[in-house]
């Protein structure tokens, strides 16, 4: 009897471990909620990174925002960074606890904003691969595309 409950206390341990060990191999990051048909309808306003290819250690990247319409919109200062893996897309997470304060930026009509968007606060280092990096204007999301190279 005591051999029995030593080994089922053994192949608890064992499937415990290996359930914990699957876990920590798997991404952290979560598919992004957006379909390509959700992405870039606001009409004449679009989003470009400065440069196309960052390399590995970027920690910030200046975007402009364009606006070709008579309208004015406004955003504010959160963005999402996501992370292509194959044929999906999935975010990169913020660190823990990080917080946007709730300003407003004016786009002007027929005008350009320039940002700089900091990955200080991101949960780790972007690597190698293609990534968009998505802000919500008018209530609509828009995005740039750039590459992490070596």
């Amino acid at each position: 009897m005591r051999n029995k409950k030593k080994g089922l206390f053994l192949f608890g341990m064992c499937l415990l471990i290996g359930t914990l060990s699957a876990c920590g191999g798997q991404s952290s990051m979560e598919k992004s909620p957006y379909s390509e048909g959700d992405l870039n309808q606001l009409d004449r306003v679009s989003m470009s990174t400065t440069e196309s290819v960052y390399p590995v250690g970027t920690s910030e990247i200046k975007v402009t925002i364009s606006n070709e319409t008579e309208e004015e919109y406004a955003y504010g200062v959160e963005f999402t960074v996501e992370k292509q893996e194959e044929e999906e897309w999935f975010v990169v997470p913020f660190e823990d606890g990080v917080a946007w304060i709730a300003i407003a930026h004016i786009l002007a009509p027929n005008s350009e904003n320039t940002e700089t968007l900091s990955f200080d606060l991101l949960e780790k280092e972007l690597e190698e691969g293609s990534y968009r990096v998505i802000k919500t204007i008018a209530g609509e999301p828009v995005l740039a595309m750039f590459t992490i190279e070596k």
